[in-house]
């Protein structure tokens, strides 16, 4: 259960964040960002990615809020096309692509992002670190 709710928090502030920037106030709840100290690194080198590849990140939150939960959320594009996301615990490993989505029919490679979030208990997001990378 509290998996499931902490999945729809990162849902919810995956989309305030595309509609807000990562700043400001985003359907209704508070998010923002904080990307002065925080970072997150792509534990592998990117010139060795493709679709289906293993990735996972090494990530140092500071200064966020005792009641939040840090989460890496990564999304991969095609142009303007958004052809898989995922998010979970900062030590997950993910594999690009998953085993269902848009990226998997149409195959070749993509613009990846991945930020650092941490949530809250009331579903406020905050924006620590991103670390963009291309898959070929």
């Amino acid at each position: 259960m509290r998996k499931t709710v902490v999945v729809l928090a990162v849902l919810a502030a995956m989309a305030a964040f595309s509609t807000a920037g990562y700043s400001g106030k985003g359907n209704g709840k508070n998010t923002t960002s904080s990307m002065a100290s925080s970072t997150i690194t792509l534990n592998q080198d990117p010139s060795t990615l493709s679709l289906g590849s293993l990735v996972s990140f090494t990530t140092n939150a500071v200064g966020i809020p005792s009641n939040a939960q840090t989460l890496v959320d990564v999304s991969c594009s095609k142009g303007t096309t958004l052809v898989w996301a995922a998010a979970d615990s900062p030590d997950h490993v993910f594999k690009l692509g998953g085993d269902s989505s848009l990226w998997l029919t149409t195959g070749g490679g993509a613009s990846c992002v991945a930020t650092l979030i941490a949530v809250t208990v009331k579903g406020d997001a905050l924006a620590l670190a991103t670390k963009s990378f291309l898959v070929s």
